[in-house]
């Protein structure tokens, strides 16, 4: 969920839709909260990595989760405003929970570079008996299913492609990860997760590692209220029914008093 800010004043309606949509785990980016810290809200918990204190507001990653999913809860790291990991353990199957937040592609090359490399060494940590599961805006297109490819990509999506895509997809190629948006296949208000007048882009996405692609059901962007009770077109995309795993959501907001098209998961 890319909320532009604000995240504060958002946080009760943030969970009053986890609640009605019984969602365990939300990423969220763009939150331009200052340092680092977890708060609590009722049922829920968050998790926020920012710039620090004596910085201007800017970027901002956080994972809220329920009360069930926060008990599961190992180990964390605020690693970077743009980058939050979490290591869970749900049922018998430990997750390596990543949150990313990428610099667009106005960013200067190496900005981005230094991010991806963050990436890869954030990797670094995950064990062999854990499952991977990458959340985010990552300001990149990927493309559809193509040589090199197979085991990452699907058959649906926008075949538009970028450096950030390009970046995204060596990752999941080094890990053995799929792009879950691109499996199936929606009507496209259901399928690009960002939108802007006549522009629209898919750039947000739920990610596993491949031992995990057959307990996702679906991944997809749902319309949801604005903060004034108004239907817009805020995006949601939800990963349903892993099998008692971890039911994950990502999603954008749009609307001036919300945010602007975005993810969460």
């Amino acid at each position: 969920m890319n909320v532009c800010g604000g995240m504060d004043s958002k946080i009760d309606e943030v969970c009053e839709m986890m609640s009605e949509r019984r969602i365990d785990v939300l990423g969220v980016s763009e939150t331009k909260k200052k340092g680092c810290s977890i708060t609590t809200y009722d049922r829920y918990t968050g998790y926020w990595s920012g710039v620090n204190d004596s910085e201007r507001s800017s970027q901002g990653v956080g994972v809220i989760l329920s009360e069930r999913m926060n008990a599961s809860v190992k180990e964390f790291e605020f690693v970077s405003p743009r980058l939050l990991w979490i290591r869970l353990k749900v049922g018998l199957t430990r997750i390596f929970l990543l949150c990313a937040y990428a610099p667009d592609m106005s960013k200067p090359p190496k900005v981005r570079e230094d991010f991806w490399d963050s990436v890869r060494e954030i990797m670094t940590k995950c064990k062999e008996n854990e499952r991977i599961i990458l959340i985010g805006d990552f300001n990149g297109w990927v493309g559809i299913r193509r040589d090199g490819y197979e085991r990452n990509l699907g058959m649906f999506g926008d075949k538009r492609v970028n450096e950030n895509g390009e970046s995204l997809l060596e990752v999941c190629l080094e890990r053995n990860l799929v792009v879950t948006n691109t499996l199936f296949s929606h009507k496209l208000i259901h399928m690009y997760t960002w939108q802007r007048q006549t522009e629209r882009s898919m750039i947000d996405f739920v990610i596993v590692d491949e031992r995990l692609r057959a307990k996702v059901k679906d991944t997809r962007v749902y319309r949801v209220r604005t903060a004034r009770g108004k239907k817009r077109d805020p995006k949601m995309g939800v990963i349903r029914d892993m099998d008692g795993i971890t039911p994950a959501l990502v999603g954008k907001e749009e609307g001036r008093n919300w945010a602007r098209p975005s993810f969460c998961v």
